[in-house]
């Protein structure tokens, strides 16, 4: 996967639209499931156009955002800019922190894109990034809600311009295959990429091989439970 393909910056925002009501609902989440205080250091990977980043900003906390994409963070710099939050380009899979961060976050689906070696690594560097007894959260969709639900064409139309996704399920692999196709201004992009979909058990045991423990799953952002019906996969994660 090539992410300067796969999330062109200027499509991204054309395409997805977060409203700011359902962004600080994850944020508050993330405070009351961790019970955070307001002066913890907090690190947000990727941190996308940092939409998680301002808004942790701006209740205080000393948070770091880190993306792989000049395009968002020059957007992030731009208008999500807070006192509290610095924008670094970084690759998740190369960070070199140790110890520094009390949370570590990774919300909207973002783990999973690269091999399994290379996705382990992700789950290792942000291991030694945390503190003893500091928390990894990480929010992706759910394997059992996606399988139930699998479409093999998605269409994601804004005014004239389209975002076609043909998809393939390897069960063997447990991947996600996409042909990307983007039609916008008369002009037609195609990216290919996958994503890895990881069950609890395979997470529980990843984690548990760097020193962090699962202590909750959730299935949705209002803190529903984690069951054959949850839409996402929340997991809260403790480094020992």
């Amino acid at each position: 996967n090539r992410c300067e393909e796969v999330y062109e910056v200027d499509d991204y925002l054309y395409f997805y639209d977060y409203p700011s009501k359902f962004t600080k609902q994850q944020v508050d989440f993330v405070i009351d499931k961790l019970d955070l205080q307001g002066k913890e250091k907090i690190l947000d990977i990727p941190c996308g156009y940092g939409r998680h980043s301002f808004y942790l900003g701006e209740k205080g906390f000393d948070v770091t955002g880190i993306d792989l994409m000049n395009g968002f963070l020059n957007y992030a710099r731009e208008n999500n800019n807070s006192k509290n939050v610095k924008y670094i380009q970084g690759d998740m899979r190369k960070i070199k922190y140790k110890r520094e961060f009390d949370v570590v976050i990774m919300l909207g689906g973002s783990f999973g894109f690269f091999s399994d070696r290379e996705n382990e690594r992700v789950i290792e560097k942000i291991s030694n990034a945390l503190k003893s007894n500091g928390y990894f959260i990480m929010d992706n969709l759910s394997r059992d809600h996606l399988l139930n639900t699998y479409k093999n064409q998605c269409v994601n139309r804004q005014n004239d311009d389209f975002m076609i996704d043909f998809n393939n399920f390897d069960y063997v692999e447990g991947r996600s295959y996409c042909e990307r196709v983007i039609v916008r201004d008369g002009q037609i992009r195609k990216v290919n990429f996958s994503i890895r979909l990881y069950n609890i058990n395979e997470l529980k045991k990843m984690s548990k091989k760097y020193d962090m423990i699962i202590e909750d799953a959730y299935g949705d952002w209002s803190g529903g439970n984690y069951d054959k019906n949850a839409k996402r996969q929340i997991v809260i994660m403790k480094k020992r």
